[in-house]
């Protein structure tokens, strides 16, 4: 027999009175992300150089840093509330109406993170990917971390329990602070609703992947540096041993020919940067000239720009500055 309509109202005001609704929870998120922020800040103060020397090792520790914070703030050790959850007064448990293991809080924590610290997880393949395939796994990884983030997110607004990918794979669910009702979550658990949440969310993600692939080899095709030129000025300047990495920014190039491009060099080098402008001014000239020796007769059709980009990125925080010498 069906549900009168009467009776289906009252079961959603009082799933409405359990459950944490999506705005809750995206708060709670930023709070938590603003709560990292601050972590990475803090310990920046105390051993900023070596962070700034460890490179891009340097997301190891803010990955690590990530990973403890929603380990045990999702977990009971936390009455599974992270700061921002605490805030909130919602929290994170199991359909059971326990606390997440840490087996579960880690599952949880890796797949929600992904679209709060989507640069710490692209960073990371782009730091130990092999460098003749580092473009295309950058790619194939960014495709695959907007897929994730799109399935946790959009189900929180589609799905009647709220429940995102990250749930699903934790066997977990977000209710307001100690209002979980077992018998009120568990006819939902397989509704048509909650199955048509499912598969819009996978539909969603498929285009997602699709679009961001597209876009990513379109703009690659149009830009005058490609990967292997990109790659072949990067290796040039690792071998001097003073730099690590090197990012590639075009725009037309204004009254050139229209083929022509203004090409930026944002070149990082290992380790803090001298104080002195004495000091400093060697280091932009090796970089100089080992950039323009790779490039070739490149630089007779486009204009070069070169940047030093010092200071250091941890995913959770970075700290960044751009500057060149005139």
């Amino acid at each position: 027999m069906e549900p009168s309509m009467q009776e289906k109202v009252s079961e959603e005001q009082v799933l409405e009175e359990v459950l944490a609704g999506f705005w809750r929870r995206l708060i709670a998120d930023v709070i938590d992300k603003f709560a990292l922020a601050g972590i990475g800040l803090g310990l920046s103060f105390i051993i900023e150089d070596w962070i700034i020397r460890l490179g891009t090792m340097s997301l190891l520790v803010g990955l690590l840093i990530l990973i403890i914070y929603y380990l045990f703030g999702q977990s009971r050790f936390a009455n599974g509330q992270t700061l921002g959850k605490r805030v909130m007064r919602i929290q994170v448990l199991d359909l059971s109406g326990q606390f997440l293991s840490l087996s579960s809080s880690l599952s949880r924590c890796l797949l929600q993170s992904t679209g709060l610290f989507f640069g710490l997880y692209s960073g990371l393949v782009s730091a130990f990917a092999p460098t003749s395939i580092e473009e295309i796994a950058v790619v194939l990884v960014d495709s695959l971390l907007v897929c994730i983030a799109t399935s946790c997110w959009l189900p929180v607004l589609l799905h009647p329990l709220k429940r995102g990918l990250h749930d699903y794979v934790a066997n977990s669910v977000v209710v307001r602070q100690d209002k979980y009702n077992s018998s009120v979550l568990q006819s939902k658990y397989e509704s048509k609703r909650a199955k048509r949440a499912v598969l819009f969310t996978g539909i969603v993600a498929i285009i997602d992947v699709v679009l961001i692939a597209s876009i990513w080899f379109y703009m690659d095709k149009t830009m005058v540096i490609d990967a292997g030129k990109r790659n072949e000025i990067e290796n040039a300047l690792k071998s001097t041993g003073k730099f690590q990495s090197l990012f590639v920014a075009e725009s037309f190039r204004a009254g050139g020919p229209p083929d022509s491009r203004h090409v930026t060099l944002e070149i990082v080098p290992t380790g803090p940067l001298p104080q002195s402008m004495d000091d400093l001014k060697p280091l932009f000239v090796l970089a100089d000239e080992t950039a323009r020796r790779a490039l070739g007769d490149f630089q007779s059709k486009h204009s070069i720009e070169i940047h030093f980009l010092a200071g250091y990125d941890m995913g959770i925080y970075r700290s960044n500055r751009r500057f060149r010498l005139k």
